[in-house]
This record gives structure tokens, C-alpha cells and sequence, in this order.
């Protein structure tokens, strides 16, 4: 590691811990201004875990499993984890691990097309390399349908097509009626022109005819009365992201396109915008774009592959996730061949539960 080879200190500001929490030497945790915990990765896991601070849930998966294997350190990675799980298994569980397997699925066998991208193609320049290519989609109504793919594979330029911001060059897109169609970019500055919090949600008052509790609902959900007077420039990446979301749900859409909706937020306001678009969807068709693949499996109905300029795969949530090795969840990482079923930690706290 470039610590260990240079000799530099490293100092990390950071709400995701995946990835971080095994290669980290020493962990300070905040909470409300204050130092809650200085010390060790794996003692920082038992103290949130033991306190039950509700950051508990920004740990790695495999940390997490310490709440119901406390007999055991905490495991700080995949592979560390997987050594504990197969210990548990060899004890004698497996059987009452296969009765509690997750079979439930989210998606409706009685769908309507709420539109069908055809076969689009698109290039940004004349000249440039294609974009996309007969790249083809049926999304459903009321469902929520994750995109996934490596960088620069054309995941936006896809959203802003079905957004009809952009034109392909061949194919079409052919909407149910003639729906109210929002999307929100990753950069959620461009959607504010106002100089006050209150100001940006206020903005298209008129024009939504948004009442009074619409607004102040909203305010509610997304935690911003304490930020009405600021400036939307002056707030957080993670308070902005939420303000820029609120602001486009004021305008009610009937299909929501979401580029990395969950950009700059903390495991906290990930659970609440998990919660709002699974309620949001009784009402609305909702697509999203993210490299956040844990978030797919809590929110997804369907996922869709992008590859080679095309969508080259597309399945029920988990369906998708178990039968890919590279674009899955960290718990089937974790349970594959060990715990079947298992794609997000819901499946796998199902099973623990049982220790």
C-alpha cells in the first residue's frame, strides 16, 4: 500500500467503508460533533454494533454479520468472511440455512409497458464512435428497473435518450400515452437557479400546482427545514443530492430517470431514499442508473446489462445478480456456494438470525 511503501500518513474523510475498512490502520468516528470512538477496524465494528449506533449499517456486510456471530472477531472482508460462514455451516446448520432461503422477488407477472426503446443508435458527433447501438429496452409501469455497466459504456446517454433530451440517430421510443417524464442528472447543481433552499423546492410551484403540504412534505422527507435559507451551492454533496430529488419529485413525474441518485449520501439517507422510491412506485415507473449494486438489489424489480454499446442482459433482480460473477452483490460475493439464495443482506440476516 502506498502508506506502507512511502511512508506518507494518510488522513481519509469517508462515509463508505467498503473496500476501506481492512486496509485501514486507525478509525476516529463522529457523531453530532463529538468523537465517539478512536481506535482499531475491528473494534470500531463491535463498538456500533454493541452501542447499536445506527451507522452500524455503513460497515462492510461482512463486518455486519457480527451482530449475529458475536463469537467471532469481526471479519473486515469478503474473504475473511467467507472463512466464517463456511466455520458456521461445518457446525451443523446448513439445513436449517436452506429452509430459510429467499424465493420472494419484487417483479408483477401482470405487466404493462409503461414505453419501448427500439433499437436505438446514437453518437454524440458525426464523426465520433458510437454510443450505443440497436440498443433495445421494455420497461414496465409501477416497476423500478436498474441500468448497470463498466464506465463510459453509455448507461446516461441512454437516460437521456428516454428522457427525449437526446435523439437517436435510428431506432425509436414509443411511450404509453403521453407520460410526464423527470430525470435528474449527477450533477444536482444544474438543476438549481434559485439563491435559497426554499427558493429551488418553490421554484415550479405554480406550474405543478404543488400545494402547501406537497412542499412541506417534501422538506420533511428529505431533512432540508433546517437549510431553507442557505444556498444550494453552500450545502453538502449528500444535501444537495436530496434537495435536487426533492425538487424533481414536486413535479410528478410519471416516469422518474435516476442517474446515481445515491452519489455523495450516507448509508442513512440511502435507506431513506431506498424507502421513498419503493413508495414512489406504487404511482410511477422508475429507471436508474448506478454503479451501487447492494442499492439494486433493495430497490430493483428488473436490472439491465450494458455492454458492447447494447443492452446485452435483462432479468429479475435476483435472477440477474445470481447468474453474474462480476456485477453482483457483496452478500451473494459472500454466500455464493455457502448459503444459497442469499443476494442481499436481508437474505443473509434471515439465516444469521438463526445462530
Amino acid at each position: 500500500y502506498t502508506h506502507a511503501e512511502t511512508g506518507i500518513t494518510i488522513l481519509m474523510s469517508e462515509h463508505n467503508l467498503n473496500d476501506l475498512l481492512e486496509n485501514t490502520d486507525k478509525i476516529i468516528f463522529l457523531d453530532q460533533g463529538e468523537i465517539k470512538f478512536q481506535g482499531e477496524p475491528r473494534e470500531l465494528a463491535k463498538f456500533l454494533i454493541e452501542e447499536d449506533f445506527a451507522y452500524q449499517k455503513a460497515l462492510p456486510i461482512p463486518t455486519r454479520m457480527h451482530k449475529f456471530v458475536p463469537q467471532t472477531n469481526p471479519a473486515l472482508s469478503i474473504v475473511e468472511g467467507r472463512k466464517i460462514l463456511k466455520q458456521e455451516v461445518a457446525s451443523g446448520r446448513v439445513d436449517q440455512y436452506s429452509k430459510k432461503q429467499s424465493k420472494s422477488d419484487n417483479s408483477k407477472n401482470d405487466l404493462n409497458p409503461a414505453l419501448f426503446a427500439d433499437k436505438l443508435w446514437f453518437r454524440y458527433q458525426k464523426d465520433s464512435e458510437l454510443i450505443l447501438k440497436e440498443a433495445s429496452i421494455k420497461i414496465y409501469e409501477n416497476q423500478i428497473l436498474a441500468i448497470v455497466g463498466g464506465n463510459g459504456s453509455g448507461k446516461s446517454t441512454f437516460l437521456y435518450l428516454l428522457s427525449q433530451a437526446l435523439q437517436p440517430l435510428r431506432g425509436k421510443i414509443n411511450f404509453k400515452g403521453k407520460p410526464r417524464i423527470a430525470m435528474l442528472g449527477q450533477n444536482p447543481e444544474t438543476i438549481f437557479s434559485q439563491d435559497s433552499v426554499e427558493d429551488v423546492l418553490r421554484e415550479y410551484q405554480n406550474r405543478f400546482q404543488n400545494t402547501e403540504a406537497e412542499i412541506n412534505e417534501m422538506i420533511s422527507i428529505f431533512d432540508l427545514n433546517h437549510l431553507l435559507k442557505r444556498h444550494p451551492f453552500d450545502l453538502s454533496g449528500g444535501e444537495k443530492q436530496k434537495l435536487a430529488l426533492a425538487k424533481v419529485l414536486l413535479t410528478k413525474p410519471d416516469i422518474l430517470l435516476l442517474d446515481e441518485p445515491t452519489n455523495s449520501l450516507d448509508i442513512l439517507n440511502k435507506e431513506k431514499i431506498k424507502e421513498i422510491l419503493l413508495k414512489l412506485k406504487e404511482t410511477t415507473t422508475i429507471v436508474l442508473v448506478t454503479h451501487d449494486l447492494d442499492f439494486v438489489a433493495d430497490v430493483a424489480d428488473y436490472v439491465a446489462m450494458l455492454f458492447n454499446k447494447k443492452v446485452v442482459a435483462k432479468a429479475t433482480t435476483r435472477e440477474f445478480f445470481k447468474k453474474n460473477s462480476y456485477f453482483t452483490t457483496t452478500t451473494y460475493r459472500l454466500t455464493r456456494e455457502i448459503l444459497p439464495g442469499c443476494i442481499k443482506f436481508a437474505d443473509l440476516e434471515k439465516n444469521l438470525l438463526q445462530f
